[in-house]
């Protein structure tokens, strides 16, 4: 048989050439760190998978990630090591599968440290890579100044050793010693942090964990589990960090007040992927300030890809509608096989099915989710504007009683507008009461609206009157009519009151 030559390039292209962002390695990292907690549970060395502890240290232009889960056994650590693409771990059982995961922190350091103990044997072993060399010695190759194969290069940076260690002592322990300057990004906790939180499999930050819970509970009724694992930055416990509050813009803050569930399902009824997704009013886009946002892919609970990657399932101005949400698509079918750059899932029959039912979801039911919370944000703020251009005018005439031509002109207008908007809400109050389950979430998403509206309802046309002190015109407030609007406007009595207390307050 023709004897079959792998190039340098090779080596290059898993140490420099796989990912474009270098925080990657904290991934690459952890999810071999998870594999090993997974398989140290198995083999009865920690009873769970809460017992294992995985550790990041950053210090200076040092990072130690470490784990206290298999170690890798005396024997079988060089070869491990040395070896490329040669993972004796099954497709679908384990995250990484590859063996390609230990060469991704060479790119980014000048030495780069390996350091195992396996339970049951009083010896540490140790690899240590002059990582630096080897990027020259790459370079050289690719630039034909030399010729390498990957033998000669990686005998030539690569050095063994062992020493004595506690016979019951089981750990692994990855350390990048002078980061390059060009990649201190990666010492930095804040960044370092802020990337962990939604792609490592961790569970839900405190204020969300109410609804984490019932995220659980959801994969425990479909037959599986959500992976949690104890991971800490410099001490610093990691959590994804949903939060119940969303940063508005001219519309306001939002809130999240629950979470809904879709299971997408093969022909065989088989449930491939799962997901949820926040509800709140929808009025807007989620901004940049609010760092969950969007609808991210999940496998064995490590995001793929990054918040954009199922963007392009929404048709409709570039993938805007992915932005109205926060959510995730938990993919559970052992076909849904992850890529090398764990960016998205590799071509399959069950790969194109569950973008089918993703874009059918997405541009269905998800598209009419966020028109109906925009529109009915916008009928709110006609209806408001009417009250508050009504009340301007009432007060106005206490004042004087000739009201100029054009200021009545624009309260017709804005009249008519606010008549429309009326019997759009009215409409939507109408159809929920069929049983159609998106036309009840939509009456849910009006409800929702009106709820976020306590501080405009406080916002009288005193605002409008600067010679009027506020307590002035409060005075002249017909306060039963304005009782009344708010108790009809608010459908929540116990809201209601609060802000008819509120206004009295400052009446006083």
């Amino acid at each position: 048989m023709r004897k079959i030559n792998v190039g340098v390039h090779t080596l290059e292209t898993l140490t420099t050439g796989m990912y474009k962002d270098a925080k990657v390695i904290f991934r690459e990292y952890i999810q071999n760190s998870c594999d090993a907690i997974d398989e140290a549970v198995e083999l009865g060395i920690l009873q769970n998978i809460q017992d294992g502890e995985i550790n990041i240290y950053l210090e200076n232009d040092t990072i130690t990630i470490e784990d206290n889960a298999t170690g890798i056994l005396a024997e079988n650590f060089e070869e491990t090591l040395y070896n490329i693409g040669d993972s004796k771990k099954p497709i679908g059982k384990r995250r990484g599968f590859r063996g390609i995961w230990h060469w991704c922190g060479f790119a980014h350091c000048e030495t780069l440290i390996f350091v195992a103990k396996a339970k049951g044997e009083n010896v540490e072993s140790t690899m240590t890579c002059n990582a630096a060399k080897m990027r020259d010695m790459m370079l050289e190759h690719r630039l034909q100044k030399a010729v390498y194969t990957i033998d000669e290069v990686l005998s030539q940076t690569m050095e063994f050793s062992t020493k004595p260690a506690k016979m019951n002592a089981h750990y692994f322990k990855v350390i990048l010693e002078k980061v390059l300057d060009a990649e201190k990004e990666l010492c930095d906790l804040g960044r370092v942090k802020e990337y962990l939180s939604f792609t490592v499999p961790v569970g839900y930050a405190t204020q969300f964990r109410k609804f984490g819970d019932k995220i659980a509970k959801h994969a425990e009724k479909l037959g599986t589990q959500i992976e949690e694992y104890s991971i800490r930055v410099n001490g610093e416990e990691v959590l994804k960090d949903y939060r119940t509050t969303i940063k508005g813009g001219r519309n306001g803050d939002d809130t999240i007040s629950d979470v809904e569930f879709r299971d997408f399902k093969d022909k065989q009824n088989n449930v491939i992927a799962w997901a949820w997704f926040g509800t709140c009013s929808f009025k807007q886009q989620l901004g940049n300030a609010n760092i969950m946002r969007g609808i991210r892919l999940r496998s064995q609970n490590i995001q793929i890809g990054g918040d954009d990657t199922l963007q392009e399932l929404f048709t409709e101005g570039s993938g805007r509608g992915l932005y109205y949400f926060i959510g995730e698509i938990f993919a559970v079918s052992d076909n849904l096989i992850v890529n090398s750059q764990r960016d998205y899932f590799e071509q399959g029959e069950t790969r194109t099915k569950l973008e089918r039912l993703l874009s059918d979801f997405f541009n269905g039911e998800l598209q009419k989710i966020y028109y109906a919370g925009s529109h009915i944000n916008s009928a709110l703020d006609k209806i408001e504007k009417e009250k508050q251009l009504s009340e301007e005018i009432r007060l106005l005439k206490q004042i004087d009683t000739n009201i100029a031509p054009k200021k009545m002109a624009e309260f017709e207008k804005v009249k008519k507008k606010a008549e429309t908007a009326r019997n759009y809400l009215e409409n939507i109050d109408k159809t929920s009461d069929s049983n159609d389950d998106l036309a009840k979430f939509i009456q849910q998403i009006k409800q929702n609206n009106l709820n976020e509206r306590t501080e405009r309802i406080l916002q009288v046309a005193t605002d409008k009157i600067p010679q009027m002190t506020a307590k002035k015109a409060a005075k002249m407030l017909d306060a039963e009519k304005t009782y009344s609007a708010i108790r009809e406007t608010i459908s929540d009595k116990q809201l209601a009151e609060k802000v008819i207390a509120k206004i009295e307050e400052v009446a006083l």
